[in-house]
C-alpha cells in the first residue's frame, strides 16, 4: 500500500482501554487498603499489650523497686478496664493479689489507651467468663502469673481478645501461669 502513511501515537480507542485497565487496578488495591489497615491496627495493639504483660512480668522477675515508694513490691500488675475507651494500667502491688485494683493504694506506673477503633471484648479464665475489669498480677521474684477480676475471682491464665470495629478482625492475647505471652488469630 504506496499511498497509506502510518502515524506515530496511540488511537482513542487504545487511550479508552488503557485507562480502564489503570482505573480497574486502582480500585481494587485501594479497596482493600481498610482491610488491611484494620489488620494492622489489630496486630499492633495486640503486640503493644502482650509486650506491656511481659514488662510487668520482667519487673517481678528483676525485682524492680517501685520508683514512687522507693521498695520492691509484693506484684507487679496489669489493670485492664474494658470500658470506653478499652485502657491498661501497670502497677506496683504491696498487698495481697486477691484485692481489687486501688489507685490509691496500688502504684501506677504507666498507663496505656487502646488506639481508636480497636475493642477489648474481655478477658476470660478457667474460672471466670468475660469480666469487664481484669488484673494480672506477677509475683516477686518468680514472675508466676495470677488472674482475677475485680470480684477477687480469677485463675492462673487467661485469654482476652482484640477486636477491630469495622471489619470484625480479632487477635487473642493469651496468658499463662508460667509468664508465656501468646498471641494468636
Amino acid at each position: 500500500m504506496a499511498g497509506v502513511q502510518r502515524r506515530a501515537g496511540m488511537t482513542m480507542i487504545e487511550v479508552v482501554v488503557m485507562a480502564a485497565i489503570v482505573a480497574t487496578m486502582t480500585a481494587i488495591i485501594v479497596g482493600g487498603f481498610p482491610i488491611y489497615n484494620d489488620q494492622a491496627y489489630v496486630k499492633r495493639e495486640s503486640e503493644r499489650i502482650a509486650l506491656d504483660m511481659r514488662r510487668a512480668q520482667s519487673y517481678a522477675l528483676t525485682g524492680k523497686v517501685a520508683p514512687i515508694a522507693s521498695s520492691t513490691p509484693n506484684y507487679w500488675g496489669m489493670h485492664i478496664a474494658m470500658s470506653s475507651p478499652a485502657s491498661y494500667v501497670i502497677f506496683a502491688r504491696f498487698g495481697s493479689s486477691t484485692l481489687p485494683y486501688d489507685p490509691a493504694t496500688d502504684e501506677v506506673y504507666s498507663t496505656s489507651v487502646l488506639e481508636q477503633g480497636i475493642t477489648m471484648q474481655g478477658l476470660s479464665t478457667a474460672v471466670t467468663a468475660v469480666a469487664d475489669e481484669v488484673n494480672l498480677y506477677f509475683s516477686v521474684p518468680y514472675g508466676e502469673l495470677e488472674v482475677s477480676d475485680n470480684n477477687g475471682s480469677g485463675g492462673s491464665s487467661g485469654t482476652m481478645t482484640l477486636q477491630s470495629k469495622k471489619k470484625n478482625y480479632t487477635k487473642k492475647i493469651n496468658a499463662q501461669v508460667s509468664g508465656n505471652v501468646v498471641i494468636t488469630n
